[in-house]
This record gives structure tokens, C-alpha cells and sequence, in this order.
């Protein structure tokens, strides 16, 4: 690496990107939802991929997730490459692809409510070593602001109920987005 500020300054930026997925374009599609849970799971190899998941705030039933991927490879290679080294002041937006899709709310509401019975509060702790050093996790925001879970692995023995219930969860967000884009 030719540049290591210029790669740290870009991590900083992704890790930022991935953590707030309601301050990322396009912002026109969150309008009128609130962002209530937030899942992620960075991989030490491969894409470091966070999953927002925004409620309407009126009539509307539909709830929207936000999936952010951040493909860390493809910039470190950018970062690497001659022609980038060669220039001054290299771009440090981080390669992060943003995709959502709509979520019937009716499909989340046993989910929603199972939350507050299932997850920990203000938990974070390690579990057994995942694979590659993966970090997995949910934050919660507006009412569900007092759930904080991270794990690695299958997460310690007394949470694998938690655990388990945030990979359904993820499960079926990403079912929506697929649903989307082949619809």
C-alpha cells in the first residue's frame, strides 16, 4: 500500500457509510420512515454489508431496507494501483453499493415484536472465532434504541436464540431485495 493514511481515511469513510444508512443516498426514498433496526455482518475477507431497516412514520404500511455493501477489496485495489499513486489527491469515497427494496410491513410485525423478548439489551460480547474474523450485529434506534448486540461466530452459548433470530431477520430483508430485483 503506497498510501496508508489516504487507506485509513478511506475505511474510516466506509465504516461511516455502512453505519449510517439513513444519511446516504438517494435520500428521497426515505422519506416519511424512520430507521428502527440496523444489521450488519463484515467479513474479514470479502464485502462488509449493513442491512437498515426504516418503518413508515404515517399511513403508509410499507417498510423499506436499505442493504449498503462496501466491496473493500475492489478499493484496495484502486488504492494500490500505479495510476493512483501517481495522483496527488486520490478520490477516498469508498466503493459502496446501496440498494432497497420495500418490506410488507404485516411480514415484519411478528419480527418487530419478538424483538424486545429475543435480543439482549445493550449486549456486546464475542462469541467463537467466525469464519475469517466475521463480526456480526444489530443496533436499535427510536423504541428499539436500547438493543446492541454484536457478536463473532455463532456468538456466546446464551445468545444463540438472539443470534439465530437476527439471521432470520436478515434472511428475509435479503429475500426483498432479490424479490425486487428480479420483479
Amino acid at each position: 500500500m503506497k498510501n496508508p493514511e489516504g487507506w485509513a481515511r478511506l475505511e474510516a469513510r466506509a465504516q461511516w457509510t455502512l453505519e449510517h444508512p439513513d444519511q446516504i443516498s438517494p435520500l428521497d426514498t426515505l422519506q416519511g420512515r424512520a430507521l428502527v433496526l440496523r444489521l450488519w455482518r463484515h467479513r474479514r475477507s470479502g464485502p462488509r454489508v449493513s442491512w437498515g431497516l426504516f418503518v413508515p412514520e404515517g399511513d403508509d404500511n410499507r417498510a423499506l431496507v436499505r442493504e449498503a455493501t462496501w466491496n473493500e477489496a475492489a478499493d484496495l485495489r484502486r488504492m494500490s494501483s500505479r495510476r493512483v499513486a501517481l495522483k496527488r489527491r486520490p478520490a477516498e469515497e469508498p466503493s459502496v453499493r446501496v440498494r432497497d427494496a420495500v418490506v410488507g410491513r404485516a411480514t415484519l410485525v411478528p419480527f418487530l415484536r419478538h424483538a424486545a423478548e429475543v435480543l439482549p439489551v445493550g449486549a456486546v460480547r464475542d462469541g467463537e472465532p467466525g469464519p475469517a474474523g466475521a463480526e456480526f450485529g444489530i443496533e436499535g434506534f427510536r423504541a428499539l434504541s436500547c438493543i446492541r448486540f454484536v457478536w463473532t461466530g455463532k456468538g456466546p452459548d446464551d445468545y444463540r436464540n438472539a443470534a439465530a433470530w437476527t439471521d432470520r431477520l436478515r434472511a428475509l430483508l435479503e429475500a426483498s431485495l432479490r424479490e425486487r430485483e428480479t420483479a
